[in-house]
Formats: structure tokens, sequence, C-alpha cells
């Protein structure tokens, strides 16, 4: 349903429905979105740092070791993997709402 609309969206601002209201509409959104997002960001952050002090390395370094099968697969390691994934998943769209990708 969502992407209908998006698309739908889509043909009526090619056809001539870019109009103010639909503009600060979408600006609306958008900016919403953006703050979801760094929101997100904020509330993943301290997380990620309890892991990166308790095992003595970033997020970075973790999720690379992790990916290449060199770290194992306990519980703490599987949890710090998913918010590291959720993490780049907010980046990435935040990047996307900037128009930074």
């Amino acid at each position: 349903m969502a992407m209908a609309s998006v698309h739908s969206l889509e043909r009526l601002m090619r056809v001539g429905l870019d109009t103010p209201f639909v503009q600060n509409a979408l600006e609306k959104i958008v900016q919403d979105q953006i703050a979801h997002e760094a929101d997100e960001l904020e509330r993943l952050r301290p997380r990620l740092a309890e892991y990166e002090s308790r095992f003595g390395m970033t997020s970075v370094e973790f999720f690379e070791r992790y990916q290449s099968g060199e770290i194992g697969d306990e519980m703490d390691y599987f949890e710090w993997n998913v918010l590291y994934k959720m993490f780049l998943d907010s980046q990435q769209r935040l990047g996307y709402l900037r128009d930074e990708a």
C-alpha cells in the first residue's frame, strides 16, 4: 500500500501537482523522518559504546570480525551485531533523507 501511494504521488508530481501544499506536506514528512532516524542513532550509540567498552574494540572492528567468522556466535556478539546493523541501517536512511547518499 505504501509503495503504491509513493508511486501515485510521484506520477501526480510529474503531471503538475507540485503545489505548495504538497511540497510542504512532503517536507514535513521528510523532516519528521530525519528526526526519527537521528533519535534512533542517539538511542543506539550508548548501547554500542557499552559493548565497545566491554570487549575493547570499536563496533566497526567487531562487525568486520564477526562477519568474517573470526568471532564466535555468543549471545552478546549476536546482540551487538543486531544493534550495529540497526545503527548502519538508520545511518543509511538518514543519509538518503539528507541527500547524502
